[in-house]
């Protein structure tokens, strides 16, 4: 509908033809919200955010979740971390959407031939975590439906914390 609308020159002109899909009342809404300050702002926020990926996505508007859900070994329930993210990063042709992209997919399957020559276990949020980097409660490539397990280091801290919590207060009984 964005799209559509910025075809005209002015509301005034998209208002005189409105989009086939809308009645004229839900087309003058649009319209209004089109040109809003708040949609404007968040409009040039999003435009800035997109300039700044390195790597796009090809799978259209299917979710990550939907991918790996397809992709998903019947048998195993497992499924390949460095397929997963091919095929969210290529196009039908099998053409990576950029140099990037393929260089990240490169270095997660030799991540993951790493591990099965050293007989180590992996999983997908693990390969993603080690080549793609951390971001707390958010798995970088697998979408914002997957959480990743609380860090060893963070559990560390805390217990830590609560140690020294507990000393203070026999301190203060005392």
């Amino acid at each position: 509908m964005h799209a559509y609308f910025k075809k005209f020159p002015s509301k005034e002109a998209a208002l005189l033809k409105p989009h086939p899909d809308t009645t004229e009342e839900q087309w003058k809404e649009l319209c209004d919200l089109f040109t809003s300050e708040a949609f404007m702002k968040r409009s040039e926020q999003n435009k800035k955010n997109r300039s700044k990926l390195t790597v796009n996505h090809a799978a259209g508007s299917r979710s990550f979740q939907r991918t790996r859900a397809c992709m998903k070994n019947q048998e195993s329930g497992n499924i390949n971390p460095a397929e997963l993210y091919k095929k969210n990063y290529t196009n039908k042709d099998g053409i990576w959407t950029s140099e990037g992209a393929r260089e990240i997919y490169e270095r997660m399957d030799a991540f993951q031939r790493q591990c099965d020559l050293e007989g180590k276990t992996y999983t997908e949020i693990e390969v993603y975590s080690e080549i793609l980097g951390k971001k707390s409660g958010y798995v970088r490539g697998l979408g914002r439906a997957v959480k990743p397990p609380p860090s060893s280091t963070l559990t560390t801290q805390s217990s830590d914390l609560q140690h020294q919590l507990a000393k203070a207060r026999d301190e203060i009984e005392r």
